[in-house]
């Protein structure tokens, strides 16, 4: 893996056995200084929950250990976003029910 770091496919094979729950990393290739680069948008359950990571996307670069850190910043934030859209939308519904 660490050496195909900028490769997508050995990147979902493997992104399992690194974060638990998630299954698979959704990636777009962007063109930047460094040549084609690519950026982790989403990652992916095994039930095929999308979970939007906020910006900035975590670029796929040749130090594993520093995107997985980023990843995994991401991520929290992204949930952490989540669950507060969701208990405001809890809130509201309870208001309406009494």
């Amino acid at each position: 893996m660490i050496g195909q770091s900028g490769d997508p496919k050995p990147l979902n094979k493997n992104i399992k056995k690194i974060f638990e729950g998630i299954n698979a990393l959704e990636m777009d290739g962007v063109n930047s200084g460094k040549g084609k680069t690519l950026q982790i948008r989403a990652v992916k359950s095994a039930e095929q929950e999308t979970l939007n990571l906020v910006e900035p996307l975590v670029e796929v670069d040749s130090q594993v250990q520093d995107w997985c850190k980023k990843l995994q910043r991401n991520a929290e934030d992204a949930l952490k976003k989540e669950f507060y859209t969701f208990s405001q939308g809890a809130a509201i519904q309870s208001k309406k029910i009494f």
